[in-house]
Formats: structure tokens, C-alpha cells, sequence
């Protein structure tokens, strides 16, 4: 993994017009075709419904771009992943170029990624650290999963080029499990692609995307009391961030939230009869 000036220039990044097409697809052009299998006519018209979502897009480049799922039935995770590609990949659309899903990589290209979640795993050498997912927002393999190994060590390296600071700054890096929800950039590498599966070593973060991370990140050091009076760091808390938007784990342990919460609720309550009892004395 290296950090170093990259080679191949950085691209301009626009997720939050990737985010608002995406959803746009998703919720209202693509929605009326779900459960059906659309081709003939149906297709035709599903294509000129895309187009004109999309702008200065041709129906042409749009009927390339999804030809292949002509009679498929539309699930609501092909309608989200044809929704994404398209919304991922404006600029190719607009040049006339369809995009298609990925199976390999021609050349190298910086995508932006978010970081899903992290698992803790010790390779076959002894190697001690975790198994990062990462989801391309936008580019050619966009919306893939991708999933890396990173060493504690590596992910303490990287920390302090996404948004983390110092041990002894505001932002300090703990957990490698506070990198998950945090964007960055990586260089997927065709040489590095292995079984339909993007792979990349360089990795970037502009000023743009750091400043977004700073935002989870200061949910996670209390700038703002945490909504559910929780005092303990982030990284060990049973909220997901299907919940909470500082979350560092997709899903809630529901299990464990209600264990923390009725030990919170005694605790509490131990404390209201301990007031009381003073009071009477």
C-alpha cells in the first residue's frame, strides 16, 4: 500500500450528484419495472425512461449500457446496481461511451470508495489486523464490493491521510474498526484484479473527501453528546450505523444493545435509590 503522489492525475469526484441521479433512478424511474421483466416495447420504453433522467445521455448509449439485462427479472438489487453504475459513470455516458458492468480493467483509474466495515483477521503467516470492504462509489467498477487486508500498522498509516490525526490532536486514531464509514480514493490497477474482483496498492484523499470524514469523526468524539447517553468509544458500542451515523459496524448487535441497555437502566436506577436513600438520611 503506498500514499505516495500518484502518477495517474486525481479525478474530479461527485458524489453527491452520483447520490441524488442514483436515487433518483432507483426510486422513481426504475421502480415501475420492478417484479416484471422488461423487453421489446417494455425495454424501449424502460431505456427512454432512463435517458431522460440522465442528462445530455443519448437512448443509444443507454440501451448499450444496459442491454444485458433485457428479460431479466428486475430485482431490487439489479434495479440498485443498474441505477449506481449509470449514476456512477455520468461523464462516460455523456461521451457516447456505454458502460457496462465490470468484469475487468483496461487501465488504471482512481475511483472513490467508502469503507463498509472491518473485521478482525490474522492471515496463514501471523499477520495480525483486518479485513476491510470497500464500496466503489463511482467509475468503472462502481458499485462493487472490493475487500483488502491491512495490518494494524497500515491501517494506523493510512488514518493520518483520511482524516485522523496525532495520538495527541483532536482526532486521534484508536481502533482500526473507526476507518469504516470514511471515503478515500484507490487506484484500481489492472495488474492487481483478480476473479472479477477490482484490486488496488495506492491509495489518495483530497482536502474534499477529508473534510467529510472530519464530520464522522467528529460524531465519534462527542462534539455533540451521543443521543443515547453512551459514554464509551464508538469502536466498542453495539450501535451500527444503520442507527447511528457514527457507527463503526454496518448492523446493530441488537443482543448486545439491549444487554448495555438494561445494565444502563440498573445502573441508573441504582443511582436514583442511592440519591434517595441520602436524602432520607
Amino acid at each position: 500500500m503506498t500514499t505516495e503522489q500518484p502518477r495517474v492525475p486525481l479525478p474530479r469526484i461527485h458524489l453527491r450528484r452520483t447520490q441524488r441521479l442514483r436515487t433518483k433512478l432507483m426510486n422513481h424511474t426504475l421502480l415501475p419495472y420492478y417484479g416484471l421483466n422488461p423487453q421489446g416495447d417494455m425495454f424501449r420504453t424502460m431505456v427512454r425512461d432512463i435517458a431522460s433522467v440522465l442528462p445530455r445521455v443519448s437512448r443509444e448509449t443507454v440501451f448499450q449500457s444496459i442491454r444485458g439485462i433485457a428479460g431479466q427479472h428486475m430485482t431490487p438489487e439489479l434495479i440498485r446496481e443498474t441505477a449506481w453504475r449509470l449514476a456512477g459513470n455520468l461523464e462516460q455516458l455523456q461521451a457516447g461511451l456505454p458502460v457496462l458492468p465490470w468484469t475487468h480493467q483496461r487501465v488504471p483509474e482512481w475511483v472513490p470508495v467508502r469503507i463498509l466495515s472491518f473485521t478482525y483477521h490474522e492471515t496463514e503467516s501471523g499477520r495480525i489486523g483486518g479485513l476491510l470492504r470497500f464500496r466503489v462509489l463511482e467509475g468503472t467498477p462502481c458499485p462493487l464490493i472490493v475487500q483488502d487486508f491491512w495490518s494494524r500498522e497500515l491501517s494506523s498509516v493510512v488514518s493520518r491521510r483520511i482524516g485522523f490525526s496525532a495520538a495527541w490532536g483532536k482526532f486521534p486514531f484508536r481502533h482500526p474498526a473507526e476507518l469504516v464509514q470514511l471515503r478515500l480514493l484507490v487506484l484500481i490497477d489492472p495488474s492487481l484484479c483478480r476473479m472479477e474482483r477490482p484490486g488496488f496498492r495506492e491509495i489518495a484523499c483530497p482536502a474534499s473527501l477529508i473534510t467529510g470524514n472530519r464530520d464522522v469523526l467528529r460524531k465519534r468524539i462527542r462534539e455533540d453528546p451521543c443521543p443515547r447517553g453512551f459514554t464509551f468509544y464508538c469502536y466498542t458500542c453495539p450501535v451500527g450505523y444503520d442507527q447511528c451515523p457514527a457507527g463503526c459496524h454496518p448492523e446493530t448487535f441488537v443482543q448486545q444493545l439491549n444487554e448495555v441497555m438494561t445494565r444502563l437502566e440498573g445502573d441508573q436506577a441504582d443511582a436514583q435509590g442511592d440519591g434517595e436513600g441520602t436524602a432520607d438520611a
